[in-house]
């Protein structure tokens, strides 16, 4: 039950912050700062204890992927990941990147491919990591046997 609140809490995240990035190419911090906090809330409320810190490691290390290569990966996806890390858990978290990463590579490949977008071209990476939080919730589901995960 849990999980599955956390998952769909995680999923109206991304979904607000893949708006404002394919919008106006930016990771709004006050919306960052609402959901981890409310991150923070609920996983203190359910007894969890500290375990959830460890969720922020992939947005860590995403931070400092971007501070190393100039930003050729934004600080607000870092600071989205590390975020979605509070709620999602270390796991999860890196199951989405994942997914996310292979989605945005598919398609930077594809619009490469046919000329729409050169190497130097970015793509907003927080509509990837929403479609990856909508696979893993999918996955998250039809392993459970149905809505009893929610």
């Amino acid at each position: 039950m849990f999980y599955g609140m956390m998952i769909l809490i995680n999923n109206i995240f991304l979904a607000i912050c893949s708006y404002t990035d394919i919008k106006s190419r930016k990771i709004s911090m006050k919306v960052c700062i609402i959901f981890a906090m409310a991150y923070m809330t609920i996983q203190l409320l359910s007894n969890n204890g500290l375990l959830w810190i460890t969720g922020v490691v992939p947005g860590v290390l995403l931070l400092f992927v971007a501070l190393v290569s100039g930003q050729k990966i934004g600080y607000g996806d870092g600071v989205m990941v590390l975020v979605s890390g509070i709620g999602s858990g270390i796991t999860l978290c890196i199951d989405i990147c994942s997914v996310a990463m292979l989605l945005s590579g598919v398609t930077a490949l594809v619009l490469f491919l046919s000329k729409k977008k050169s190497k130097d071209d970015s793509i907003p990476f927080a509509p990837f990591l929403f479609a990856g939080n909508v696979v893993i919730t999918i996955l998250c589901i039809w392993e459970k046997g149905g809505m009893m995960l929610l």
